[in-house]
């Protein structure tokens, strides 16, 4: 249940646009992962989700560092 919490609770971590747009109904399943995304990356993240883009395909794009190529774990 605390993840489920965690998630209802993400879309206070946006910035105001994407706030707007998930209480206007426009996003859903993608604002958790728009909100684990630094705030410079937001917008870029709600175009994306407003054009179609899964959650998947957003956390995944902004696992991304700036040379275009995917982050690496440990």
């Amino acid at each position: 249940h605390e993840s489920q919490v965690t998630r209802l609770l993400s879309v206070y971590d946006c910035v105001p646009e994407v706030q707007k747009a998930y209480f206007a109904g426009q996003i859903n399943g993608a604002v958790y992962g728009i909100s684990k995304l630094p705030d410079e990356q937001q917008l870029e993240a709600l175009a994306m989700a407003l054009a179609g883009a899964t959650r998947e395909q957003i956390e995944s794009h902004g696992k991304r560092n700036a040379t275009g190529r995917p982050r690496r774990c440990g």
